[in-house]
């Protein structure tokens, strides 16, 4: 991935980790667990401690395309036995810097985590430019809580403005931010925060 552009949103204060963090037995596993909607998706679990005693956890969940990498983690901090947990999204590949200018729609996939139980969120992406090409329309479908199966309610952001230069970004309802990438806006992806969910997205051009 020709990583020329990045977005980092929803990321939450990390004072409780050292600056140069002074990882020591860092342990990290990572393993590509599905191909969903031409989507590669990756798990990543890695644990380390500080020299004063802190111990970190980090897992990662995440998509790969061929342009563009999205995902959301999820950071444990364990200090004198009290744990504090922090999240991050993030979106970044080969943006195109601009949007398209006629009618596309994209299908991909959505993963987050909630910020009450720390549990995996998975869900189906749908997004359709205008025929103008100066609006988009996003919907998350067919969401399912990975570690208890249960479903949760689908989210819509109705057809809002995009910016000139590839991107868009909406806070009604929830906040939700995205580029396009590749050649020809073959994908797109992007992060959002809504219903105590930090997540991230990314599809493909159909």
């Amino acid at each position: 991935v020709d990583m020329l552009t990045f977005s980092l949103t929803g990321i939450e204060d990390l004072s409780l980790v050292d600056g140069d963090m002074n990882l020591v037995g860092f342990d990290s596993q990572t393993q590509s667990v599905m191909v969903d909607e031409g989507v590669t998706m990756i798990q990543s679990q890695a644990a380390a401690g500080q020299n004063d005693g802190t111990h970190l956890t980090f897992q990662t969940y995440g998509g790969w395309l061929t342009n563009s990498v999205f995902g959301v983690e999820l950071l444990d901090v364990t200090e004198n036995g009290t744990t504090t947990s922090r999240f991050a999204s993030f979106s970044f590949g080969d943006a195109t810097g601009s949007s398209p200018t006629a009618r596309i729609s994209y299908n991909g996939v959505i993963v987050g985590i909630s910020k009450d139980d720390g549990d995996v969120i998975h869900g189906s992406l749908e997004i359709d430019v205008s025929s103008t090409g100066n609006t988009v329309g996003i919907t998350f479908h067919d969401i399912v809580n990975i570690n208890d199966g249960s479903s949760i309610a689908s989210m819509r952001w109705s057809s809002f403005p995009m910016n000139a230069n590839g991107t868009f970004s909406n806070t009604t309802g929830g906040d939700i931010d995205g580029a396009f990438y590749g050649t020809g806006h073959t994908e797109v992806g992007g992060t959002f925060n809504r219903n105590n969910i930090i997540g991230a997205f990314g599809g493909t051009r159909q």
